[in-house]
């Protein structure tokens, strides 16, 4: 998709759209963006299996802003895997 045709789907976009939120968000610079190479999202259960720490405690860090998670649908979050081995890396 080039950038004219993007330009005209996100146009077509009703106002309050969550897709239309979320690009506001990043062009705001409130969210950062997910970087390219770490695009494997884990859902919370599988997120606590692969660390070692809990689901509770994912989602405890992920509210206290420790742990950034990418919300893929209203109260639904993933964790990107390189912020569970960044999470790992500083607790060693």
């Amino acid at each position: 998709m080039g950038k004219s045709e993007m330009l005209v789907s996100v146009a077509s976009w009703p106002e309050g759209d969550p897709r239309l939120v979320r690009l506001a968000a990043l062009c705001a610079g409130t969210v950062e963006a997910v970087p390219a190479g770490s695009l494997r999202l884990l859902r919370p259960s599988q997120a606590a299996r692969e660390s070692g720490l809990s689901r509770y405690t994912l989602l405890r860090l992920r509210k206290e802003g420790v742990l950034k998670a990418v919300e893929v649908r209203r109260g639904h979050f993933r964790f990107p895997e390189a912020e569970l081995r960044k999470l790992a890396e500083g607790r060693k």
